[in-house]
């Protein structure tokens, strides 16, 4: 029996098969992000709080702002920083 675990390693491991492949510069479909300003966000929403950053995401889609986007946009910039590599590594290792 495959658990919620599982599947949720299968698809970060899908995510940095993608983002390797491509590598930190491909464009992405999130505006105007690189591949690796995409990793960067994925890491710093687990940084950020796992569960919070659900709770988070929920209510955004009701458009109620629970996090400044500042606030958010400096702990990218502070991930972007330990460069691609390190980045893919994390999202392996969440």
């Amino acid at each position: 029996m495959i658990s919620l675990m599982d599947d949720i390693a299968a698809e970060r491991a899908a995510v940095v098969k993608s983002l390797t492949t491509v590598g930190p510069s491909a464009p992405t479909a999130c505006g105007g992000w690189t591949a690796l300003d995409l990793a960067a966000h994925l890491v710093s929403e687990e940084r950020l709080g796992g569960a919070l950053t659900f709770c988070g995401r929920s209510l955004a889609a009701r458009g109620v702002l629970a996090v400044r986007p500042e606030a958010v946009e400096t702990v990218m910039r502070r991930d972007r920083r330990r460069g691609f590599e390190a980045l893919v590594d994390r999202l392996l290792r969440l």
